[in-house]
């Protein structure tokens, strides 16, 4: 079982590490396909806006968990 792994659920920190790696990952991708002239630099901008938007998402829900522990607690394994 890996850090910050509780059965099929990651915590958020994982997850908002994990998809800066990725955004790192297809700048380098899509940089290449930009300069090779088979993507468009707006499909780009695009496609990693969208992941940057998933991050501050998280980032939220992040900022909001103490919260949703104490109302929610069924969905993070607790008593309903």
């Amino acid at each position: 079982m890996t850090p910050h792994r509780t059965k099929d659920r990651r915590s958020l920190v994982s997850q908002i590490s994990e998809l800066q790696t990725e955004i790192v990952h297809r700048r380098q991708v899509y940089g290449r396909r930009v300069a090779q002239g088979t993507m468009r630099q707006e499909e780009m901008d695009y496609r990693i806006g969208s992941i940057e938007a998933s991050i501050r998402t998280i980032q939220w829900l992040q900022a909001r968990e103490a919260l949703f522990r104490q109302r929610c607690p069924e969905a993070f394994g607790g008593a309903g």
